[in-house]
């Protein structure tokens, strides 16, 4: 695939006109991860073994392995197209 640069835009500015910027995507992908990666701390920082730390902590690594997974396929798909 050739993408032209043309009227001083970047290949990735072209790939994705209009469209949401994979800047604002990584802030939004890092903002999840945090508060998950806090939940994880705040759990461990308490120190209880209740039902809801455990599925807290659960949660927590599940939201993070579905927000990584979900960039990579969409950065994969972004370049595929």
């Amino acid at each position: 695939m050739d993408i032209h640069v043309s009227e001083g835009k970047t290949p990735a500015e072209l790939r994705n006109p209009g469209g949401f910027p994979w800047r604002s995507r990584r802030r939004l992908m890092y903002s999840v991860v945090a508060f998950s990666m806090a939940c994880v701390a705040w759990a461990l920082y308490k120190d209880t073994d209740t039902q809801v730390m455990q599925a807290t902590v659960t949660m927590a690594f599940g939201t993070i392995s579905a927000v990584t997974g979900s960039y990579v396929f969409g950065a994969i798909w972004e370049d595929k197209r």
